[in-house]
């Protein structure tokens, strides 16, 4: 199960349910706005290092595998990464913001990432973020390795991780209606040597769909 907490874990102050997380949580009419349970993974989206050391400490958080980690950087890596030196949880580091465009902190990540590399199935980047930064948008029929900008970010990331043995993980594609074109990119992607792709969500207002065998749907706000 992949319990995500993107923007909040919790209740509208903040407030973790106490309780133990037994699986599965079931998205239900009485299921708070700012729980959103995704399945196919036990991983769970802490939206800061703030918001992950309270679930550490919860009863059945053993049910997860490991943590995305959103808006992972240089300025917060060491937060993120203390929380996580005393126990075996894999995780996701996930790069947004300036990071993104800065050859000596992407340097600085990987490195700092090294000790843990065994425990990391892949790096993520925050594409939509990326366009934003870059004052871009881009439909399903726009190839995302003609924009010559973000390829070239993408082609840093790429050389700048892949010669030290970490996988990345394809842009999020959010364009979740044209599964022609979501196909299409993930090609591209395998082709450029990036592993795994993601689609962003349905509206909320669409009715649910649950996912099925390792597809994971995120939240728009999701990068």
């Amino acid at each position: 199960m992949l319990l995500a907490t993107v923007p909040m874990f919790g209740d509208d102050q903040g407030r973790i349910p106490q309780r133990p997380l037994s699986a599965p949580y079931e998205l239900s009419p009485s299921t708070p706005p700012n729980w959103v349970a995704l399945f196919s993974s036990r991983r769970c989206i802490p939206g800061s290092p703030q918001m992950l050391a309270e679930p550490l400490r919860m009863e059945g958080i053993e049910r997860f595998e490991g943590f995305v980690l959103p808006k992972f950087g240089i300025d917060n890596a060491e937060a993120w990464l203390t929380l996580l030196n005393d126990n075996a949880f894999i995780f996701m580091p996930s790069i947004e913001g300036g990071d993104l465009f800065s050859q000596a902190r992407l340097h600085a990540l990987a490195e700092r990432l090294r000790p843990y590399q065994a425990r990391i199935p892949t790096v993520r980047f925050g594409l939509e973020e990326m366009l934003r930064q870059l004052g871009m948008t881009r439909d399903g029929d726009t190839p995302l390795y003609t924009l010559v900008a973000p390829a070239q970010v993408i082609a840093t990331l790429l050389t700048v991780f892949k010669p030290r043995g970490f996988n990345l993980c394809g842009g999020v594609y959010k364009c979740f209606w044209d599964a022609d074109g979501f196909t299409k990119e993930l090609e591209a992607d395998l082709t450029q040597g990036l592993f795994g792709k993601r689609s962003s969500t349905p509206p909320r207002s669409m009715p649910w769909k649950r996912p099925t065998g390792s597809m994971l749907w995120h939240s728009r706000a999701d990068p």
